[in-house]
């Protein structure tokens, strides 16, 4: 789960937006892949929303004193991007045959790889509350 205790903050990784690059900056990558990629329960650990962990991670008083920050990034450039990730751990597959399932993908994560999983949820879900209300300090 990406939080820094030493720099009070909490970095909500919004796939395909540099999160591995800025989490291994901040030094909140973890010994290994595995264990900032875990899965507890129905949570992928690094790829969960403010909402989620604010429910089921987070202390009131870390929540309440921590620097909370997300980085966006154009739509088109996150689905480009997804896509050539999509190669690189699937078969080869056109990027408008690609495009065609993401319906589907929105729609049902029960067929999607563990770590596919939230690559396809809209940018602003990880951050606003079900009410619409910013959950992070900066985006």
């Amino acid at each position: 789960m990406p939080i820094s205790h030493e720099y009070k903050a909490i970095f909500i990784h919004i796939p395909k937006n540099a999160g591995e690059s800025i989490e291994k900056k901040l030094g909140i990558y973890g010994d290994s892949k595995e264990a900032l990629w875990g899965v507890q329960g129905k949570y992928v650990l690094q790829h969960l929303t403010m909402l989620q962990m604010k429910r089921s991670f987070l202390k009131e008083a870390i929540f309440k004193n921590y620097f909370k920050f997300a980085f966006v990034r154009n739509p088109w450039d996150k689905a480009v991007s997804e896509y050539h990730w999509y190669q690189r751990h699937n078969t080869h597959i056109t990027f408008k045959d690609w495009a065609k399932t993401l319906t589907g993908k929105l729609k049902s994560s029960k067929n999607l790889h563990v770590l596919e999983i939230g690559h396809n949820v809209p940018q602003y879900k990880y951050i606003y509350d079900k009410k619409g209300n910013l959950l992070v300090d900066f985006v």
